[in-house]
């Protein structure tokens, strides 16, 4: 080994404790680091556990049971509303069966003059025909009528084919709604059966 190989053999040594020492630093640092971590998070452990979750468990446990009590009670109304709308239905195919009755009846008056009354039930029973303003001079179009929620109810026995049929039966077709054959015309008792507060007489 001459004096060459020791002096780079020094210089070597020297660059190697350099760089262990810069990598003994770098470690020092990190470690530093991993202990400001493992202090935070034991803070935070701390603080967690000494949260009281009790209240918020509560809380949603009383908003879940509010929100089953709302289903239940939306259930119990739509249940309600279809009942009732099936019962209207059914009441206004009865009143169109007394006002056929009571149309059928004017005809064999020899009175001209037209009942207000008359002209209201049209009114009420067909909200979609034009000449609802006035008592048709033919009889009524026996079950056919329109309801506000658009439900059409069309008799097959009705072989007159106007525009009001054609448009009700158009506007069945698109919302896909069945066709309801109402009962027969029968004698009912109008004033057992129902009352009609906008009379007058």
């Amino acid at each position: 080994m001459n004096i060459t190989d020791i002096d780079q053999y020094i210089i070597d040594s020297r660059d190697f404790a350099e760089a262990h020492k810069n990598l003994k630093d770098k470690l020092e640092n990190e470690n530093k680091h991993l202990k400001e971590l493992t202090i935070s998070y034991e803070i935070l452990e701390r603080h967690i556990s000494n949260v009281d979750l009790t209240n918020v468990k509560n809380a949603i446990e009383a908003k879940k049971s509010e929100i089953d009590l709302l289903a239940n009670k939306f259930n119990q109304e739509s249940e309600t509303v279809k009942n009732k709308k099936t019962y209207c239905m059914q009441l206004i195919q009865n009143l169109h069966t007394v006002y056929t009755q009571l149309y059928n009846l004017e005809q064999h008056n020899s009175n001209s003059e037209v009942d207000p009354f008359m002209v209201k039930m049209n009114k009420f029973l067909y909200p979609n025909l034009s000449d609802n303003h006035q008592l048709r001079r033919e009889p009524p179009i026996a079950g056919v009528f329109k309801s506000e929620n658009g439900l059409v109810i069309e008799s097959k026995a009705d072989t007159h084919e106007t525009p009001e049929i054609a448009e009700a039966t158009s506007h069945s077709k698109v919302l896909n709604i069945p066709i309801t054959t109402p009962p027969k015309v029968k004698t009912i008792d109008i004033a057992k059966n129902f009352s009609f507060p906008w009379r007058t007489d």
